[in-house]
């Protein structure tokens, strides 16, 4: 199944309905501005590069002026960002390991420990 288009939740019916992608991929964008200070430069999700796991997402992002090719541009520290589609909770990854490592880690996390996991300090 593929939640992007049906947010209904086949994984874990006794919740009901999941986040939809869009929803998620909102989420992740208003955490990224909680934190934004770049006034002059906006974050943009990287669509292509998200990577779908049974419980939700990994989203990646950088500058607007860096994809337009602004030189000096690209963040550093950037790290991507799961969302959870079950209960719409946030996890911040680091840069320092793969993305694999951070995915691994939180699918073997409870439900109770993923509602509060970071990867950043």
């Amino acid at each position: 199944m593929n939640n992007r288009e049906d947010n209904t939740n086949s994984i874990h019916p006794d919740i009901g309905r999941s986040l939809s992608y869009e929803a998620g991929r909102r989420a992740v964008l208003d955490c990224i501005l909680s934190f934004w200070t770049h006034t002059d430069d906006q974050p943009v999700i990287l669509d292509h590069g998200t990577i779908e796991r049974d419980f939700g997402w990994m989203f990646f992002w950088q500058s607007k002026r860096a994809i337009d090719g602004e030189r000096g541009r690209r963040l550093i520290g950037n790290g991507p960002i799961i969302v959870n589609r079950f209960d719409g909770s946030i996890c911040r990854c680091g840069t320092g390991s793969t993305s694999e490592f951070y995915l691994d880690r939180y699918g073997a996390a409870s439900p109770t420990e993923r509602a509060t996991m970071q990867f950043i300090p």
